[in-house]
């Protein structure tokens, strides 16, 4: 079943309750609202907005940087670039990564008010936002992440930033709200699922995407996650199929000891 068209019965009970001014809902009421309020002014974002393009010139491109990594103070020009562990990069906000990241979590926020409340110019808001990152022609990502986790002096980009787009999972969630409440086409279903398929096959075919499967802690099984969810969004199961099937051996064979320990997790 389409993600898209999957709507919990929970759901639906919340939602009745709110509508119906259920006044043990009014907390949740009221913290919906507000935070649509805020949310209806961020954004929108888009692969455009970097301060300059990605290592191939083409704009369209994500690059997302790596977020521990600083200038080398040993170099006149500051390459190769150097790691701080657990020192965030400010730089690293003026990349798509960090847009991504917002985007994801207030088109979550608006999707929520639109269907839960009926806000409609939350929903309107939510498709806006969408649309500017994945489909619109002038703004539009394409569909890969060869510079993903790019460092400066060290690679242009790596499998490591696959994980940027595991929150994809969570946008789609948002999308089914905003379908519900009638804010997400037929058209704009077909053109996010022409940009989903290209992606999955980039995932599943792309050295990155390889590189990333082929790790032994998290950002595998992420992957797996996010590699499943739009196999079943795309209606391509045997892709979920055989990515489930080799979890016992490759992720908790590979990634657990017997006492539980996850020795790949730093």
């Amino acid at each position: 079943m389409s993600i898209l068209r999957f709507i919990a019965d929970e759901h639906r009970k919340l939602q009745a309750a709110l509508l119906a001014r259920d006044p043990a809902c009014e907390p949740l009421r009221e913290r919906l609202q507000r935070d649509a309020g805020a949310a209806m002014t961020a954004g929108p974002w888009s692969v455009m907005d970097k301060p300059k393009p990605a290592p191939s010139g083409d704009w369209h491109d994500f690059v997302g940087y790596g977020s521990y990594w600083w200038p080398n103070p040993a170099t006149p020009d500051g390459l190769p670039y150097v790691s701080r562990d657990g020192e965030n990069n400010p730089e690293s906000r003026d990349y798509d990564g960090y847009r991504l990241r917002q985007l994801y979590a207030t088109v979550t926020t608006l999707a929520e008010a639109a269907w839960f409340l009926g806000d409609r110019a939350a929903g309107a808001r939510a498709r806006l936002l969408v649309s500017v990152w994945f489909l619109e022609p002038a703004t539009r990502m394409n569909p890969h992440l060869r510079y993903g986790c790019h460092i400066p002096g060290v690679w242009e980009g790596s499998g490591w930033g696959i994980v940027d787009t595991h929150g994809l999972v969570e946008l789609l969630r948002a999308l089914a709200l905003l379908r519900e409440a009638g804010h997400w086409t037929e058209a704009d279903a077909a053109t996010m699922a022409g940009w989903l398929g290209a992606y999955l096959d980039w995932l599943l075919t792309s050295e990155e995407g390889r590189f990333e499967a082929d790790r032994m802690n998290n950002h595998a099984t992420a992957y797996d996650e996010l590699c499943c969810t739009l196999a079943l969004q795309l209606d391509r199961p045997q892709i979920a199929r055989d990515i489930l099937a080799a979890v016992p051996y490759e992720r908790i064979g590979k990634q657990l000891e017997h006492n539980g320990r996850q020795p790949w997790e730093n």
